[in-house]
């Protein structure tokens, strides 16, 4: 199936949660990093449990250190 991530395709399996994207499919530490899924906070407690339908549209946002 196709999702969005960041506003860019992916191939993903239809079983795919949110965790076994970012690790397996984008190569992706969790550390520091909140997911929307179609403009919805995704708890980094349900990233196991929350698979991905078709079309959905992923946003990471990775956080940084700065002063």
């Amino acid at each position: 199936m196709e999702i969005t991530v960041n506003q860019k395709l992916y191939q993903v399996a239809a079983d795919c949660n949110v965790k076994h994207l970012l690790t397996t499919v984008l190569n992706n530490s969790a550390q520091g990093s909140a997911i929307a899924i179609n403009l919805t906070i995704i708890p980094k407690t349900q990233w196991g449990n929350h698979i991905l339908k078709s079309g959905d549209k992923v946003i990471i946002i990775k956080a940084t250190q700065g002063g």
